[in-house]
């Protein structure tokens, strides 16, 4: 668990962009975006989740 506490500032960053990446894909949805770029935006969600992991 150190390397936790060492990369600490990385992974809360991490998570800071994860969760503005679903809050854009909340907006696309309510704003009625093309199912393409919502798609993009949640890709890049997984992206961010898989290396988060």
């Amino acid at each position: 668990m150190s390397h936790v506490f060492e990369d600490k500032k990385k992974i809360i960053s991490r998570i800071r962009r994860i969760k503005g990446q679903l809050e854009a894909v909340e907006r696309g949805l309510d704003e009625g975006k093309e199912c393409f770029a919502v798609l993009q935006t949640l890709s890049a969600c997984r992206g961010g989740l898989n290396g988060l992991m």
